[in-house]
């Protein structure tokens, strides 16, 4: 596949259904900046559709999201990171667990170094404005490191590359939000490298790691499916997409190029920013030292893997360590991977069974043998899809007996009393997946800002009115949350802006285990 082309397949869908929100903005900026107090300052062209606009609402997200990364603890100084760079909905969380490694380091300069998605460069171009811009604020651009870069022959400076670029801007309000305003910006766009030109572009920015500079990496992982062609696999998508991030992971943090070069090469690992990644291995010190702070996938938030881009967040330091919340609420206390293929199997043998006109699972010999996680009080929905159409969908939130009974009872709801759709028939079954939610205990919002979409499963209630959306409707549809709470008020049956006023938001989180 052509450089170009398979970049520009991978930018579109970096961030899945939200790319497009990147238009709007381009419209009225033009994709250059025009000088504002003698000053050229390049614009925020993500804001409001990649992440809020508003500078409180960014500020109160940005928050929620570090806050859900518990106490962390690094020891020593974090020189490099390696963040995700997709819209917050999807990379966000993974993101944060970056920056929360950064917050309260004395850090004055960050160079962070992205990729041009869109714009076929050869090289790297240090762009030539004197601030980059976001809701929360300008940041300086260090001059004199800018123009130090390009006095090598591969750092040029190409307008082109950054117009539609969300490489680094992306990274930019995390900064903000763990740093303030007292640091300086060196931004990189990189385009294709030799592994010669590798080493050069290192050695160039290994000068600017000074006592006070942390270097970035903006990437994300493996973009797998039809969207980006790229399917190597057609079978256990979830577990070989992990075995292709976790081989690259693993030569990361050994700061091992080679090896991670030669993975990309190899296996033609959509990492889109795996230039700036191998940037960063070679420019870090021999004594830094790689952690893994975060790795998901949008398909455990979506369930759907048709379209999967993984997401990781790296920390480096001479003696780094890191501790903190091991997993989110989604997944905590939730099913560990032999259980998961167990309440998944339980809920299509149901299906099976009964559209079949054959006994479903017995309650009272399931309670012998299934494992300890399904004897748990759990809210759950079964989902079930039709050539990854909605085919059914039905569930009880509030979790009141055992996840084996209420996987048998929902398995069967979903396939013949979900009033939307004709009962699921026979011949239908081998067209159809299954799958199944498991839920963490409702708790109320203090508002409807402290709904996370993507994370968050809302109850919605006025009056006496109510319904529910799960964590994946907002990813399935790429709404934000007030686009998500005014299709939750209509499936209830008020007007699109009832929630606004008067209503009782309740928040819950799911493990989404798929077929």
């Amino acid at each position: 596949m052509g450089y170009s082309n398979r970049r520009l397949r991978i930018a579109l869908f970096a961030a899945p259904l939200l790319a497009v929100a990147i238009i709007v903005p381009l419209l009225h900026c033009g994709g250059s900046s025009a000088p504002v107090d003698g000053d050229r300052v390049r614009p925020g062209i993500l804001a409001g559709g990649w992440y809020p606009a508003d500078p409180e609402a960014l500020r109160h997200r940005l928050k929620l999201y570090l806050d859900r990364t518990g106490k962390t603890e690094v020891k020593g100084r974090v020189l490099g990171l390696v963040s995700p760079h997709a819209g917050y909905m999807y990379s966000g969380q993974a993101a944060a667990y970056g920056a929360a490694a950064i917050r309260g380091q004395k850090i004055r300069r960050v160079v962070v170094m992205g990729i041009s998605h869109r714009y076929p460069l050869k090289g790297a171009s240090v762009p030539e404005f004197t601030h980059y811009e976001t809701p929360l604020g300008r940041i300086p651009v260090d001059q004199k490191a800018c123009a130090f870069l390009r006095q090598n022959k591969l750092f040029g400076s190409y307008p082109n590359a950054d117009r539609q670029e969300h490489s680094i801007e992306i990274q930019l309000p995390f900064l903000q939000a763990v740093l303030g305003k007292d640091f300086e910006l060196v931004p990189i766009m990189f385009g294709e490298l030799t592994e010669a030109e590798h080493a050069e572009a290192a050695a160039e920015v290994r000068k600017l790691l000074d006592e006070g500079t942390l270097l970035v990496a903006s990437s994300d992982f493996v973009h797998y499916g039809s969207r980006f062609g790229y399917r190597p696999f057609e079978r256990d998508i979830p577990k070989n997409i992990e075995a292709l991030d976790r081989t690259a992971l693993d030569a990361i943090l050994k700061k091992d190029f080679k090896t991670f070069h030669g993975h990309v090469e190899k296996t033609g690992a959509t990492i889109c920013g795996h230039v700036p990644i191998g940037v960063l291995l070679l420019a870090l010190p021999k004594d830094a030292k790689g952690s893994l702070l975060r790795y998901y996938r949008s398909g455990d938030m979506s369930g759907e893997w048709d379209g999967s881009v993984s997401y990781a967040s790296v920390a480096f330091g001479p003696a780094i360590s890191f501790k903190g919340s091991e997993r989110e609420t989604r997944e905590a206390a939730m099913l560990d991977p032999e259980e998961q293929k167990e309440v998944v199997a339980l809920a299509r043998a149901t299906v099976e069974a009964y559209v079949r006109g054959r006994k479903v699972p017995d309650e009272k010999s399931l309670e012998a043998k299934v494992r300890k996680g399904l004897k748990k009080d759990r809210g759950l929905f079964v989902t079930l899809r039709k050539h990854g159409e909605l085919r059914g969908c039905i569930g009880d939130i509030a979790g009141r007996e055992p996840l084996y009974k209420g996987v048998v009872a929902n398995a069967v709801n979903a396939a013949v009393n979900d009033t939307r759709f004709s009962p699921v028939q026979a011949g239908e079954l081998g067209d159809i997946t299954v799958e199944v939610s498991i839920l963490s205990p409702l708790k109320p919002a203090g508002g409807y800002r402290d709904i996370l979409p993507g994370w968050h499963g809302v109850v919605l209630s006025k009056g006496r009115r109510g319904a529910v959306f799960l964590p994946q409707v907002a990813v399935e549809f790429g709404w934000e949350v007030e686009e998500f709470l005014s299709h939750l008020a209509r499936k209830a049956g008020m007007g699109a802006d009832d929630w606004r006023e008067g209503a009782g938001f309740e928040l819950f989180e799911a493990q989404i285990v798929p077929e």
